[in-house]
C-alpha cells in the first residue's frame, strides 16, 4: 500500500514487507503536482519522495532569470579561466567576433546564471565537479562581478562599432587583469567591490545577509563558530 501525505513538499511510501527490492518510479497523478520524484532502491520496503509543486508561469520565469545561491567557487574560477582565453586570443589576433561572445556570455550570466551561457553551463555540470569537492560562496557578489563584466564588455563592443578600437583593447585589457585574478590567484575583484559598497550602505544587507554572517556562509561550522569564543572578523 502506498500511503502518500499531500500537499507536503516530502511523502514518505511505505510498502508491504512481501515487496520485491526493485526500482519504482512513476506519476503521483495529483494534477496540482509534477510528475517528477525522486526513489532510491527500495531494500528496507520505506522510501521518500520529494514532490515539487508545479509552479505558475510568472514564478518559473522568476527562476529561470535568476542567479545560483550559493555558487560553487570552482566553477566561478573556471568561468574566469575561459573569459581569460577567449579574452587573450582576442587580444593578440584582435579577433573582434569574440568581443560579441564574451559580452553575450557575461549578459547571459548576469540574468540567467549559467542557464543562458555555455561557457557557466560546462563550467558547472562537467569541469568543476572533476576538480573536487565544492567550496561555496555566496551568490550575489558573483553576479555584481559578472555585471562588471558584462558592462565592460558591452562597452568594448560599443567602441570597435564606432571605430574607436583602442578603447575597445583597453577595456578588454582590463578585463583580463580581472579575470585573471580569479582564475589563477582565487581573487575576485567585483566581490571585493561588492563587499565595500555593502559595507558603505550603497547595497543593502538583505542583498548578502551570508557576506555578512560567516556562519551562514558556511552553515556546516556554524555549531563550532558558535562554541568557538574567540573574536572573528567576517
Amino acid at each position: 500500500m502506498v500511503e502518500l501525505q499531500l500537499p507536503k513538499l516530502i511523502a514518505r511510501v511505505r510498502f508491504p514487507s512481501s515487496a520485491p527490492s526493485h526500482e519504482y518510479c512513476g506519476h503521483l497523478g495529483n494534477p496540482a503536482y509534477s510528475s517528477v520524484t525522486f526513489l532510491h532502491r527500495v531494500e528496507s520496503h520505506s522510501v521518500a519522495i520529494a514532490v515539487a509543486p508545479k509552479q505558475p508561469h510568472n514564478d518559473s520565469m522568476r527562476s529561470f532569470f535568476s542567479f545560483p545561491n550559493p555558487v560553487n567557487e570552482l566553477a566561478a574560477r573556471t568561468v574566469a579561466a575561459g573569459v581569460v582565453t577567449m579574452s587573450v586570443i582576442a587580444l593578440l589576433f584582435r579577433v573582434e567576433p569574440l568581443v560579441w561572445v564574451l559580452a553575450a556570455g557575461f549578459i547571459g550570466r548576469l540574468l540567467a546564471g549559467p542557464r543562458l551561457s555555455p561557457l557557466g553551463f560546462l563550467a558547472q555540470r562537467v569541469i568543476a565537479p572533476r576538480l573536487g569537492m565544492p567550496r561555496f560562496v555566496p551568490g550575489p557578489p558573483k553576479r555584481f562581478a559578472q555585471g562588471i563584466g558584462a558592462v565592460l564588455t558591452s562597452a568594448a563592443v560599443i567602441c570597435l562599432l564606432l571605430g574607436a578600437d583602442t578603447a575597445a583593447w583597453v577595456l578588454l585589457t582590463m578585463l583580463v587583469v580581472a579575470a585573471s585574478l580569479e582564475a589563477f590567484v582565487g581573487f575576485c575583484l567585483g566581490c571585493w567591490i561588492f563587499g565595500y559598497l555593502q559595507a558603505w550602505g550603497v547595497i543593502p544587507d538583505d542583498i548578502c545577509e551570508a557576506c555578512n554572517n560567516v556562519a551562514l556562509r558556511y552553515p556546516q561550522n556554524q555549531d563550532a563558530i558558535a562554541q568557538d569564543p574567540r573574536p572573528r572578523s567576517n
